[in-house]
């Protein structure tokens, strides 16, 4: 599972930081060594799920940031449909 969290600090102060979204990709087991499927969920800093999605097919050996791209526009995608 990756976990992504997106955080505002207010005037580069790190005391004043917090979670304003959260993106879960968690691999859902029907891939393979060299290919993965995921489900993603898009959250708001409370948790509350804003969106979901999918990323089939994935080459895991393109690394974790094409994986991310992918997933994040899936989840838009799918909540502007």
């Amino acid at each position: 599972m990756l976990r992504m969290t997106v955080e505002i600090v207010p005037f580069g102060n790190d005391l004043l930081r917090r979670i304003i979204g959260t993106m879960i990709i968690a691999n859902d087991g029907t891939g393979d060594t060299s290919v993965g499927n995921y489900q993603v969920r898009l959250s708001t800093d409370t948790e509350t799920a804003l969106a979901v999605g999918s990323v089939k097919g994935h080459d895991r050996g393109q690394g974790a940031w094409p994986l991310v791209a992918l997933a994040l526009k899936s989840a838009l995608d799918a909540e502007a449909a």
